[in-house]
């Protein structure tokens, strides 16, 4: 149990530290510019679904509020021993 725990918040900091999705649709946008590759236009396509944008922000502020969890746990002397994953 406690090594499902420590890989889900491995995971959840993992996706609090993700880049904005925006950000990678600019730079394919940049790349595709310049060379118009089949793999990228699939990429660009994946990463510019709006569902997809959505569950990348979703993930992000899921692995916030854990964080902020942690902290106020941290700060009331509660149980969170591990800040950082």
């Amino acid at each position: 149990m406690d090594e499902d725990m420590h890989d889900l918040a491995l995971w959840l900091e993992s996706k609090r530290l993700m880049i904005h999705p925006h950000t990678d649709i600019q730079v394919l946008q940049r790349l595709i510019s310049e060379d118009e590759d089949s793999l990228l236009l699939a990429l660009y396509d994946d990463i510019s679904d709006p569902r997809s944008v959505a569950v990348a922000r979703a993930q992000q502020r899921a692995g916030g509020q854990r964080r902020r969890r942690l902290r106020r746990l941290a700060a009331r002397g509660g149980q969170a021993t591990d800040i950082t994953c």
